[in-house]
């Protein structure tokens, strides 16, 4: 199988794009680079100019269609964007000659050839557990996971189009397929406020810090996510609650990715792990303990 890559935001998570480019070629996907490609043009560009937006994250699409393959990203938000601009532009004749106008400039028109998937969603549906299940090399018996999926992974259900938006369950079901138990936790389909962070840190705080005190009563080994902004709230958020409120959690985070390159028993040093900020040392002292 050939995908892009694009977009997984190697500023809030570098760890995250160095476990996917080894995961998925040890699955056998191939990760074409594209250095053409841009900004996805998040949602709150939209609030202030949609055309601009639309315009940003179509000529990305372009991009693709050109080279004829579909695009795979390891964000829920760029996700979301670029799938949203990609349906919309599929559907509104009149809202699509209007950005082809704008691309025109630059030598670029929108046709809707390509599909836009999340890494996880090509998990599940093009490379199956199934097919992950027969390539496992070490089996996570014994291991309690937090799975978090953030809250464009599944949503809006009308154009993401992947699992269930109320009740998601590919996240736990991968974890589960690896030989551990997902658990079920209050908090687990709200927001990790990240999208409100900036604007008010207090409440973005709250957010992460109401999940993680009920985590480390349930004893986790680790909260499991799909998403850079939601993995910098759950990471980065410990450091700056352990500053305000002198509150150690000390809960792994890894991406989905960073879970799956330790089962298949790949390279720990090439997995990035060692970018996150809250230590993975203890999970992997009971891997070699088990």
């Amino acid at each position: 199988m050939a995908f892009f890559i694009g977009c997984t935001i190697p500023g809030t998570d570098m760890g995250y794009e160095a476990s996917a480019r080894k995961v998925y070629k040890a699955l056998g996907v191939f990760l074409k680079d594209v250095e053409e490609f841009s900004c996805c043009a998040p949602s709150p560009i939209a609030t202030i100019d949609r055309d601009t937006a639309l315009a940003i994250s179509a000529r990305n699409l372009c991009i693709a269609e050109n080279l004829g393959l579909d695009i795979i990203t390891f964000c829920n938000g760029c996700f979301e964007n670029l799938k949203h601009s990609n349906q919309i532009l599929k559907k509104d004749d009149n809202l699509r000659s209007k950005i082809n106008k704008i691309l025109s400039k630059i030598g670029y028109e929108f046709k809707g050839k390509i599909k836009v998937k999340h890494g996880l969603q090509v998990l599940i549906e093009d490379i199956t557990l199934e097919k992950v299940k027969e390539k496992i090399k070490i089996n996570l018996n014994g291991f309690r996971f937090a799975a978090f999926y953030g809250c464009h992974a599944t949503r809006p259900s009308n154009i993401i189009q992947f699992d269930n938006p109320e009740d998601p369950s590919s996240l736990d079901d991968l974890i589960e397929v690896l030989g551990a138990e997902s658990i079920d936790y209050e908090g687990k389909r709200v927001c990790c406020g990240g999208f409100v962070k900036g604007l008010a840190e207090e409440v973005a705080l709250d957010l992460i810090r109401s999940k993680l005190k009920v985590l480390k009563e349930m004893n986790v080994d680790a909260v499991i996510v799909s998403c850079p902004f939601c993995f910098f709230q759950f990471d980065s958020g410990q450091k700056e609650i352990l500053r305000d409120f002198s509150e150690r959690y000390d809960i792994p985070v890894l991406n989905f990715t960073d879970l799956l390159g330790i089962a298949l028993d790949l390279d720990i040093k090439s997995l990035g792990l060692n970018t996150h900020r809250v230590k993975v040392k203890p999970l992997l002292k009971k891997l070699e303990s088990l």
